[in-house]
């Protein structure tokens, strides 16, 4: 998922995959959990802790596969300009990605980790 719009942080045009910040009453599993709920209205369950990463202007990032608990879309003008599905092949096209996220698509290619299979 791709949501573009944060009000409290600007990268240019970069867009985001899903991002959540830790806020002091949060553990780091339970701030996707929140954002996620604040920004589009998704309940969601996060289920594996796949990846750490620190980005280039020194963020520590957490990346989580998780289990959709409601589908329903409701983005919060607020704090989202637009949110949509995209493929895993259009984010790694996007012009405007994060270098971030690219890095984790980098350490997925070169078998750091690997994703969970979430189909079975």
């Amino acid at each position: 998922m791709i949501l573009n719009g944060d009000t409290t942080i600007h990268y240019s045009n970069d867009i985001p995959i899903a991002v959540s910040t830790v806020v002091a009453s949060d553990t780091t599993a339970l701030a996707p959990i929140r954002e996620i709920k604040e920004e589009i209205g998704i309940d969601i369950d996060p289920l594996v802790n796949v990846y750490n990463s620190v980005t280039p202007w020194g963020v520590h990032v957490s990346w989580y596969t998780a289990k959709m608990l409601t589908h329903e879309i409701l983005v919060d003008p607020q704090e989202v300009q637009w949110c949509r599905w995209l493929s895993e092949a259009e984010v790694r096209q996007h012009p405007d990605l994060l270098e971030s996220n690219r890095q984790f698509f980098d350490a997925l290619d070169a078998n750091v980790f690997q994703l969970p299979d979430v189909t079975a």
